[in-house]
């Protein structure tokens, strides 16, 4: 197994000892709602630590979203490749140049400078973090919803190859706003967390901001609709707007219930 990939199971054996005496640390949870898991970042310390992973791996995500998006626009150019995704797939998990393989080596790299209650519940929540890509692509169909043939698995269920290039700039565009929105978000929760860490009441903020940044993420749908009259239809159907960008926020909501978890 690439430990630039991975963290080994060797290594979370090791730590069920420090797991189990984990669950029993005080901490305080995140206030929920808004937030779905974690908890209020006990020290300096755990608070640097915990948003740096944070950001680290919101950046890998978004970066994904555009392996994504190169890739099927390479396919729809005829440019598929060995593989026959336009390397979309090479571009996340390759184990020397994936976006997803570097953040996890930068985390890897530091981990033993984490405190210890950071190295544990990191651990716990590894299946977590790694399988937020996979839910990347099955929100992908969402938007490459035109066309008479479909994209290779890795895009997801459903999702189609658009049968023109104004289509194809129509929802690589839309999944831009998409993809902006839940980075939004990830600012906002970064940044409410911060502030219940100091010691603010409430939610830090958090609902107010989201919601802030979730308006402006169906604005500039909006904006798209009207330069693009609204085609392909399928994108701008019903509530796909708002579930679209609702998805990616819920993405960065499990993601901080996954990295802002040490118990003290």
């Amino acid at each position: 197994m690439n430990a630039r990939a991975t963290l080994s199971p060797s290594i979370l054996a090791a730590s069920a000892a420090l797991l189990l005496s984990a669950a029993s640390a005080s901490a305080t949870p995140l206030p929920s709602p808004p937030f779905t898991g974690g908890n209020v970042p006990a020290t300096a310390a755990v608070l640097k630590t915990e948003q740096f992973i944070m950001k680290t791996i919101a950046k890998a995500f978004n970066a994904g979203q555009s392996c994504f998006t190169k890739g099927a626009t390479n396919v729809f150019k005829g440019r598929a490749g060995t593989a026959g995704d336009g390397g979309a797939q090479a571009c996340v998990s390759d184990p020397d140049k994936g976006v997803a393989a570097k953040a996890q080596s930068l985390i890897i790299g530091l981990y033993p400078t984490f405190p210890a209650s950071v190295q544990t519940c990191l651990l716990a929540n590894v299946g977590v973090l790694t399988g937020l890509q996979s839910q990347t692509s099955g929100l992908l169909p969402r938007a490459f919803c035109s066309g008479t043939g479909d994209l290779p698995a890795a895009f997801g269920t459903g999702a189609k190859l658009p049968d023109d290039k104004a289509t194809l700039q129509a929802e690589v565009k839309a999944i831009s706003i998409f993809g902006k929105a839940g980075a939004a978000v990830q600012k906002c929760i970064d940044k409410a967390v911060q502030a219940l860490a100091a010691g603010a009441s409430g939610d830090g903020g958090v609902t107010a901001c989201a919601q802030a940044a979730q308006a402006k993420g169906e604005a500039e749908f909006e904006k798209l609709r009207a330069k693009t009259g609204g085609s392909p239809a399928c994108i701008f159907d019903g509530t796909t707007k708002e579930q679209a960008i609702a998805a990616f926020r819920d993405l960065m909501f499990t993601l901080t219930a996954a990295v802002y978890c040490a118990p003290n």
